[in-house]
């Protein structure tokens, strides 16, 4: 007797999944896997940048679909995670800046807006993975407002000693006088450092002062509020600046930049005086020339001319089945049991959609788009016909070959369809 199909929800539990895994080609935000090498050297590279104070800009290329996006998100991630909130590991020589904070924007933006959104909570702009804490901007301005603090008493060997604010809030706060002091001594710096006159001086260095309190002081709600009413991206930069924080800012898709965020990005890479500490990394498709403006051309080639252009290192085999295990893993239940994490797919059936996502025009390198296009549309093909086990021979049958070369296939208009809203890479 024929086995009776399994019902749909009664194969997703069989299968150890809460829901059938899909692929949002916008979502950049996950795990990198399989580039350790590239991802250590860039960070080593901008950590020496930041402590040598020499900042020298990127320009990832690649063709489209490769994962730069992903790649430069979580160097964001691991930037603000490991080196905003604490100072970058100490050396022989002091640094010349001491923390790094990176900025994402998933496509180009003015950057007064760019100083809009630094101000928001969950904003995409202050970079972290879904599964890190996010980075509250709160907490950023906080730690802007104490580093500054602690650059105002750098006379007091104390002073030196305090890596985040917390250890400053446990040494001065607790005694009314010495905290007094090391505020008097702040309001000075600021008076003398702060480059702007009137009532706009007045607001950020009174804002800034406050900013110093605990966060859910009404001291502290005041100085945010004034220093957000006040802020623009050159302000903002200055701060940062004098609070010795090295900037990353990273611009995606940039073919898709406007004539005048162009002249801004390049103000950034020419401009020494305002912003020398960022570091601009842009991310860039191979064909960039057939989507930038023929009149943008010129002043593109401006930009990317005072970058170091670089192309992520290809996929490993084993690298993507270890981003079919990511995607599965990330849709399975905590409580699954299941026979091993590429279920329901056999070993040979993975193998077999890795080499059906090489792209020919591309070194035959894998395209990690691809491949998880490839993966989460066969399961949903699998999920449908109630195919139990995915197998390579269940692959090469011809409802499931055409579903493959479907995917594969001319894809130009679905292309252009979809890449105004593209941010994975």
């Amino acid at each position: 007797m024929a086995k009776e199909p399994l019902k749909l929800r009664e194969k997703l539990e069989k299968w150890g999944f809460k829901d059938l895994p899909i692929f949002n080609p916008n979502e950049y935000r996950r795990k990198l896997v399989d580039l350790d090498e590239d991802f250590n050297y860039y960070i080593a590279e901008i950590e020496e940048q930041a402590r040598t104070g020499k900042r020298h800009g990127k320009n990832w290329k690649k063709e489209w679909g490769f994962g730069k996006s992903t790649f430069l998100y979580n160097v964001c991630d691991f930037i603000n995670h490991n080196y905003l909130f604490h100072t970058i590991p100490e050396s022989s020589k002091v640094p010349a800046y001491s923390r790094i904070c990176g900025i994402f924007l998933p496509s180009p933006l003015k950057l007064d807006d760019v100083a809009k959104q630094f101000f928001v909570s969950e904003a995409l702009v202050l970079a972290s993975l879904p599964d890190h804490t996010p980075i509250d901007p709160k907490d950023v301005m906080r730690t802007v407002s104490i580093s500054i603090l602690c650059e105002a008493n750098k006379d007091d060997p104390a002073f030196n000693k305090l890596n985040i604010p917390q250890d400053v809030e446990s040494f001065i706060f607790q005694d009314p006088k010495k905290m007094g002091e090391a505020l008097k001594k702040m309001d000075d710096f600021l008076d003398h450092k702060l480059p702007w006159v009137g009532k706009i001086k007045e607001d950020i260095k009174i804002g800034l002062l406050n900013l110093t309190y605990p966060i859910q002081s009404s001291l502290f709600q005041d100085g945010f509020r004034a220093i957000r009413g006040r802020i623009n991206f050159e302000r903002l930069a200055y701060l940062l600046k004098l609070a010795r924080i090295f900037v990353v800012l990273v611009v995606d898709q940039i073919e898709y930049v406007t004539g005048g965020q162009l002249k801004e990005l390049i103000k950034i890479v020419t401009d020494e005086e305002r912003y020398g500490h960022i570091h601009l990394a842009t991310v860039m498709r191979q064909d960039w020339r057939a989507w930038v403006k023929p009149g943008l051309i010129k002043d593109f080639e401006t930009l990317t001319e005072r970058l170091t252009e670089e192309r992520l290192s290809p996929l490993t085999e084993d690298g993507a089945k270890d981003l079919i295990i990511l995607l599965l893993d990330s849709f399975r239940k905590e409580e699954a049991t299941v026979p091993d994490r590429y279920y329901p797919f056999s070993e040979n059936a993975v193998e077999y959609i890795v080499e059906n996502s090489r792209d020919p025009a591309v070194h035959n390198e894998i395209k990690p788009r691809l491949l998880l296009e490839l993966t989460t549309r066969i399961l949903s093909f699998a999920y449908r016909r109630c195919d139990e086990l995915i197998t390579k021979e269940l692959l090469e049958m011809p409802e499931y070959d055409a579903l493959i070369q479907e995917v594969k296939g001319p894809r130009k208009e679905v292309e252009e369809e979809i890449e105004e809203m593209e941010t994975l890479g």
